[in-house]
């Protein structure tokens, strides 16, 4: 049986191909735009790019992808989450739940222990703060939020009858945490939110899952579904240099010490891209992004390893989406969008005209992620590792930038440090290429 894992963002995508590699599985990861793939794979993940899209299309979306692969054939499919749980929570796990017919059921359990995420008496707790007080989750800009309780974030946007089922079902073991679950979906619930404080935990709900006749959805950031596919078994580049090339679209506060930090530790300046040239006509957008190329291509010419390209306009406030969304008429995330679509075009073609100068590359920000997957024409992704939790180390299959090696990351993920241990991980990881 095939298996699938819809993920929101590409990030999101990447980092659940890390887990599911390392459950032994062979990951691929593919956009909703064209979810398939020849190749040999255990698990593909499909980014659907349904974080901050109306959540109508959200569950549009997830629906059509799902009923797509089961035109092809029976298979199991997971929703991976934000790990904060942002964006279309309820609607992604709608649509998927309307694709495999009304005996389906979502097993909710967005416990990430080793990034301190646990779910207690049905809510999530983020390193010991419910998930509606962390800083990055209520003040997400696009989509704030704003309970801690999981069936609250769910039912927003998911009418169906949800359950909650506590730690001391989980403690009981696989067998009668299976007699539970079975027992709330035949009274009627779509949705089963389970508390889990553990890796073990998560093992016993996974184990509880493969046992049930019914189709069965776990809805998490990644841990459960790589042990939930993990229980059906296994099935089954080229050479660059070595220099790196950073490019950072996240606005986050911690993105922002991230690249701070690691300025300060290259004793280097970076390539500023003008967020608001990348808003402004053609003429002004082409000439930003082209004076910021050949600064680029300039410095990897000469004796920088690694080159960082960014639109933070660091030691300023970034510039504020709503207001420039509210003066066009659009939506913020239409304006970031804009922004990231830019910054990802100036990394295409710095990549593409660095006569292979330059052989890896770091992306932090989904957005910007997804735009150069698309702007490469890359037709998959080869999951290789991580660096750290939530970091995924891969290469791109396909397309203008194929073999490329890549560290991509989500701008809320990781401390102060973690920009630089990610940049020296991927000069490490370049060198034997060069042999």
């Amino acid at each position: 049986m095939k298996r699938f894992v819809l993920a929101d963002d590409l990030t999101g995508a990447n980092n659940v191909g890390v887990l599911l590699t390392k459950q032994g599985l062979s990951t691929v990861v593919v956009t909703y735009e064209v979810p398939a793939f020849s190749g040999a794979y255990d698990v593909l993940c499909v980014d659907t790019d349904s974080r901050y899209v109306p959540s109508d299309e959200a569950a549009q979306r997830v629906q059509a992808v799902v009923e797509g692969q089961l035109s092809r054939g029976p298979g199991l499919f997971c929703n991976r989450v934000d790990n904060l749980l942002r964006g279309n929570i309820g609607a992604e796990t709608a649509g998927m739940l309307r694709a495999l017919g009304p005996d389906a059921l979502a097993v909710v359990a967005p416990a990430f222990p080793a990034l301190k995420r646990h779910v207690t008496e049905g809510c999530l707790i983020v390193d010991g703060t419910p998930v509606a007080e962390h800083p990055i989750a209520a003040k997400d800009p696009i989509a704030p939020v704003r309970h801690s309780r999981i069936a609250d974030i769910l039912a927003q946007q998911f009418s169906a009858p949800i359950s909650v089922i506590g730690l001391p079902d989980v403690e009981s073991g696989t067998d009668a945490l299976a007699r539970r679950l079975e027992r709330e979906a035949s009274r009627g619930s779509r949705a089963v939110v389970i508390d889990a404080d553990t890796d073990e935990h998560l093992d016993i709900i996974a184990q509880a899952m493969t046992t049930l006749t019914r189709p069965c959805i776990p809805v998490d950031p990644g841990p459960l579904s790589a042990l939930y596919l993990r229980g059906y078994g296994q099935l089954t580049r080229l050479k660059h240099g070595h220099k790196v090339l950073v490019s950072v679209g996240s606005v986050t506060q911690l993105s922002r010490k991230q690249v701070n930090c690691l300025l300060s530790r290259l004793n280097a300046e970076p390539i500023r891209l003008d967020a608001s040239a990348l808003l402004g006509p053609d003429h002004t957008k082409r000439s930003t992004i082209e004076a910021a190329v050949t600064e680029c291509l300039q410095r990897a010419k000469s004796a920088s390893t690694v080159i960082v390209l960014t639109t933070h306009p660091l030691g300023r406030e970034p510039i504020d989406l709503e207001t420039i969304a509210s003066e066009r008429g659009a939506f913020p995330r239409q304006i970031a969008k804009e922004i990231s679509d830019g910054l990802a075009e100036a990394t295409l073609e710095t990549l593409d005209r660095s006569q292979g100068e330059i052989g890896g590359c770091f992306s932090s920000g989904g957005d910007v992620t997804a735009s150069l997957f698309h702007l490469a024409e890359a037709e998959a992704i080869k999951i290789l590792g991580d660096v750290i939790p939530l970091t995924a180390y891969v290469e791109l299959i396909g397309g203008r930038l194929h073999g490329l090696r890549m560290v991509t990351k989500g701008g809320s993920i990781g401390g102060e440090s973690t920009l630089v241990d990610c940049v020296r991980f991927l000069l490490d990881e370049l060198q034997p290429a060069l042999d």
